[in-house]
């Protein structure tokens, strides 16, 4: 069997073990595998779409003080994935009319996401495949969103779309990848706002690409091309400032904006950092253990900041050194990351959402700067960049076997 479709097959029975593992939050008792995510209000969404086929309106802030057995604060969220996963339920016998089903649509998306961006990694080395889909199979924020109820799973599968039809259009100007960045675009757009930061990506790739003689040809029929596919979105811009009065209704779901300076002191920056590595590797909101293993947690916060290091290096080296083509995917997957970051930067210090999920729009770009610096650290060793891709995102699962 092709080593790839092993991968797919250990990333499968993981992501079931979670789908099971995971308990159905309709309390607010605490257990170890609880996630961050709001899971009942995700898919109080599903049934409405199921039900009446009908976006939904909220009324209430995420902030507010909920009773229990209410989850309707999810529902100013881009309606695709709802819609899609909504189908898939009502089609179903009842007896398999349960949220796990759902749970189960999504591991699907998320084994997609994974043969996505081991196609992309495949455009630059083998080697970067391989890795690359053992290292997102084992995961834990990419297990975990893709074993449970909740949008995010789509997004990182069209972003990752919009990556790869970027690059291949860089590549090869033709129609299929054209139609396949614009589509995957306006997809990861209409399943939730935060596609929209892959614009700038989106518009160097289609300027790259463009067939024109001149700069200023090129710079037009990307710009045309750019308003063609945000006019895709057009009717979601419109029903969200019909229903909230705002095109992106932010505030709706995570509560009022807050002074990006609130809050910096350095214990609070030390535990936003924390935060983000725990949510990246390991994201269970009670599993925070003992001293040995916040010591861990902080080990591997380093050992990814020096491979963040190391990757960029590798970016800075390929755009001053590099082939023209080279920098041109170095360039459009830095785009992404930027964004991303951006974007990330911005739900911490406006809105308090230090999850690390935000910043995985741009997966592929995270990915391969991680894997790019693992290669650095390897140095003549970097063949079994492999293994240790495996190994050093399962060092969470490792402690939580020996708790």
């Amino acid at each position: 069997m092709n080593i790839g479709w092993r991968i797919i097959g250990f990333a499968f029975v993981l992501r079931l073990l979670f789908l099971i593992g995971v308990p159905v939050e309709e309390t607010r008792e605490p257990h170890i595998l609880s996630a961050f995510n709001d899971e009942r209000a995700h898919f109080n969404y599903v049934l409405q779409m199921a039900e009446t086929n009908k976006r939904p309106i909220q009324t209430h802030s995420i902030n507010e003080s909920y009773p229990l057995g209410v989850y309707d604060f999810e529902y100013y969220q881009s309606p695709l994935w709802y819609k899609l996963a909504g189908m898939v339920y009502s089609v179903l016998p009842h007896p398999l009319k349960d949220i796990r089903a759902v749970r189960f649509f999504n591991i699907l998306l998320g084994l997609m996401t994974i043969l996505t961006i081991g196609g992309t990694m495949l455009m630059f080395s083998t080697r970067l495949s391989a890795a690359s889909m053992v290292f997102l199979s084992i995961l834990g924020s990419n297990a975990l969103f893709n074993s449970t109820v909740t949008n995010d799973s789509m997004l990182w599968l069209t972003a990752s779309l919009v990556v790869y039809y970027g690059l291949s259009l860089m590549n090869s100007w033709n129609w299929k990848n054209l139609l396949g960045l614009t589509l995957c675009f306006s997809a990861a757009i209409w399943t939730k706002m935060s596609g929209l930061i892959l614009l700038p990506a989106v518009v160097y790739a289609l300027y790259l690409s463009c067939p024109g003689r001149n700069t200023w040809s090129r710079a037009v029929i990307a710009a045309v091309w750019s308003v063609f596919s945000l006019l895709l979105t057009i009717p979601l811009f419109v029903q969200n400032h019909l229903y909230y009065g705002t095109i992106f209704p932010m505030s709706v779901g995570s509560g009022p904006a807050r002074n990006i300076l609130e809050g910096l002191a350095p214990k609070k920056l030390y535990l936003t950092v924390n935060y983000l590595v725990h949510s990246f590797y390991f994201p269970f909101e009670n599993y925070w253990l003992g001293a040995l293993q916040a010591a861990i947690f902080l080990m591997m916060g380093i050992v990814s900041l020096v491979l963040i290091y190391l990757g960029c290096r590798h970016f800075t080296e390929i755009i001053l050194k590099g082939s023209d083509w080279e920098k041109r995917r170095i360039i459009f997957l830095g785009l992404t990351l930027i964004c991303a970051v951006g974007g990330l930067l911005l739900m911490i210090f406006r809105y308090n959402q230090t999850e690390a999920r935000h910043a995985l729009v741009a997966l592929p770009a995270v990915t391969f700067l991680l894997l790019k610096g693992g290669e650095s650290v390897l140095g003549r060793y970097r063949g079994r960049l492999a293994i240790c891709a495996a190994l050093f995102p399962a060092i969470p699962y490792l402690l939580f076997v020996a708790h």
